[in-house]
C-alpha cells in the first residue's frame, strides 16, 4: 500500500530540504510518496524543490505541484463563468426593456 505525504508550502525556503530529507528518513521503510504543494511562494522554495528533483532522480517519490496554475485555471474559468450570465442578464433586461416600450 502506497502513502501519500501531502506538505503545503508557501515560502518555505528555510525548512523545505530538512522536512524532505526527514521525511525520507522516517519513511524509508514504506512505499510512500512525498506531495509538496506550492502555493505561489516568493522565496526560493520552488528553486529548492526543483534542485532536491534533479538531486534525486530516482526517487519517485518527490512530486512538485504547483498551485499558481491550478488557481489561474480556476479564475479564468470563473470569470468566465460569470461573463456568460452577466450577458444572459443583459439579454433579459434588454428584452424586459424592449417589452415595457411598447407598453
Amino acid at each position: 500500500m502506497l502513502l501519500s505525504v501531502i506538505v503545503p508550502l508557501y515560502n518555505e525556503e528555510e525548512i523545505v530540504e530538512k522536512t524532505f530529507r526527514v521525511l525520507e528518513d522516517e519513511l524509508k521503510e514504506i512505499e510512500h510518496e512525498i506531495i509538496f504543494v506550492n502555493d505561489g511562494s516568493k522565496d526560493k522554495t520552488r528553486e529548492i524543490l526543483e534542485k532536491l528533483l534533479l538531486q534525486t532522480p530516482h526517487n519517485k517519490s518527490l512530486i512538485l505541484v504547483e498551485i499558481l496554475v491550478i488557481r489561474r485555471r480556476l479564475v479564468l474559468g470563473l470569470i468566465k463563468q460569470m461573463a456568460m450570465q452577466l450577458l444572459l442578464l443583459m439579454e433579459i433586461y434588454k428584452t424586459r426593456l424592449h417589452l415595457f416600450m411598447k407598453c
